[in-house]
């Protein structure tokens, strides 16, 4: 991936090379790499017939993944920049997207909710465009001059913090983060891959193209209730792709298929999880009774992935994030941004060139998490001596008691230890006497009792034990899979107040 235009050459390429191999492989229909360039290019050459032109941001907004694909390929191909609506987000959600990212334009396969103001185009039968709304373009939607391209992705961070960040990529960018992508995946031409997650995250979409760059076939996103591991098993899937919340659902779902046969997918050749903190006994599990080839990522929205933790590294370091991927400069510094020692917590900084250096309209946030060329996650965590980081949890959620920090992540991974507990999140909270004590939530696969945590963090932790520990069927996650810590807060201080009434 040396420019934005490599995926088209290789797709182009792969049309004559691949001809009726499979490219993509939906719930319903499939398309080879011939099938799916010329559909690409026969779409591309009618954007401009319904205003899709640089300059003007696109909203796609689909229930089929294949044309979501399709369409999220024109695009690029005409330098179009997009943003994802998701259809199932209510008309709320839908329109804080088109305000924060100035949508001027919707095409999809969803005709409700309608905006006024902004015209909608659907896609036919025959893959081509038709008006479902054709009201005027509004011109204060469109971004820069009709003859610049703007960036390639427009998108709307996860929001854990309840404030979520307009981040754009351009094309340059784009095509980096693609190519780092592949650098730590082994793919090889004519291989199959699954991700779990839908084509409305930026992340898979990224994902995706890289696959398509490389000629691998694209297992598109199946409904929430199928198996996966019957699935992987049918279609000779060879790299599966999961958020943790993704890969803890396919552990409880495999408990009702009992079998003899460990690992269930020994054919695969990788199982890539990431998007929050993978508990130790979430990977040994996976590992164990999935695959032997799994690989832990750490990364974020506005950098791309970072580090990659290997087989190898599983072994050696537990905990690991893995090291820092090709071109990534990785960092653990102190307050004063010196670099920590081996083994020493600290602040998480990336850098990568190129990378991305903000936000769009939030100078503040911009400021606060990238410096000096540097961007900061808001991540803690330490670095072992050959250069795996260890992850320690988010800065906003450290405590510090009595001059001592209280790390998050130090207190998931003991609960995370102990047999019974599947999932533990770990925040602070305030009590009526003192704040920032560390109070925790679990999900557990065996009855145990809070007394026997407890007793449990006693010995490991000492008096960094959590001051609570409730139960939950479920931590709560936003759409991004990461756990929301404020919500379970929240609900924890609604407990206890409901105890004293």
């Amino acid at each position: 991936m040396d420019s934005p235009a490599s995926i088209f050459s290789r797709l182009s390429d792969y049309s004559m090379t691949l001809g009726e191999k499979l490219a993509v492989i939906g719930e319903d229909d499939c398309l080879t790499f011939r099938q799916l360039n010329f559909l690409v290019g026969q779409l591309a050459a009618d954007c401009r017939g319904i205003g899709a032109v640089p300059g003007r941001v696109v909203g796609l907004r689909f229930g089929d993944p294949l044309k979501h694909l399709v369409v999220s390929l024109a695009l690029l191909k005409e330098r179009v920049t997009q943003v994802a609506i998701p259809p199932g987000g209510s008309a709320s959600v839908q329109k804080k997207i088109l305000d924060s990212t100035a949508v001027g334009l919707i095409v999809g396969d969803v005709i409700e909710p309608l905006f006024e103001g902004v015209p909608l185009a659907l896609i036919d039968s025959d893959w081509h465009w038709r008006w479902e709304k054709p009201f005027p373009v509004r011109t204060d939607r469109i971004a820069v001059d009709l003859q610049v391209a703007g960036p390639a992705l427009v998108f709307l961070g996860s929001g854990t913090t309840g404030q979520p960040k307009v981040m754009a990529v351009d094309f340059d960018l784009l095509s980096h983060l693609i190519k780092r992508d592949l650098a730590v995946r082994d793919f090889r031409e004519g291989e199959r891959h699954y991700c779990e997650s839908s084509l409305d995250y930026y992340t898979a979409k990224r994902r995706t193209f890289g696959c398509l760059a490389a000629g691998v076939t694209v297992m598109l996103p199946r409904g929430p209730a199928h198996r996966l591991v019957a699935y992987c098993q049918e279609h000779g899937v060879h790299h599966v792709s999961l958020t943790t919340s993704q890969a803890t659902t396919m552990l409880a779902r495999e408990q009702a298929f009992p079998t003899s046969d460990f690992p269930r997918l020994p054919a695969l050749r990788s199982i890539f999880v990431g998007s929050s903190p993978v508990s130790e006994n979430t990977r040994q599990r996976i590992r164990r009774e999935i695959s032997g080839q799994l690989f832990v990522v750490y990364g974020a929205n506005e950098f791309g992935e970072a580090t990659v933790a290997s087989p190898d590294d599983l072994d050696r370091h537990p905990g690991t994030v893995g090291r820092a991927c090709p071109g990534v400069l990785l960092e653990v510094v102190d307050d004063s941004c010196k670099p920590c020692r081996a083994g020493e917590n600290g602040h998480i900084r990336l850098q990568s060139s190129p990378m991305m250096h903000g936000y769009e309209g939030d100078s503040s946030a911009s400021n606060k998490n990238f410096r000096d060329g540097w961007y900061y996650p808001g991540d803690l965590g330490s670095l072992s001596e050959d250069g795996n980081l260890i992850f320690r949890g988010r800065l906003d959620d450290m405590m510090i008691c009595r001059g001592v920090n209280i790390y998050p992540r130090e207190i998931e991974v003991v609960l995370e230890s102990h047999p019974a507990v599947s999932e533990a999140a770990a925040f602070p909270m305030r009590t009526e006497t003192l704040d920032n004590l560390p109070f925790a939530v679990v999900v557990c696969a065996e009855n145990v009792s809070e007394a026997e945590l407890m007793k449990y963090c006693q010995t490991h932790l000492g008096w960094r034990r959590p001051l609570r520990i409730f139960f939950t069927a479920a931590l709560p996650r936003n759409q991004a899979g990461k756990v929301l810590k404020r919500v379970l807060a929240q609900t924890v201080a609604e407990r206890i107040n409901a105890r004293k009434v």
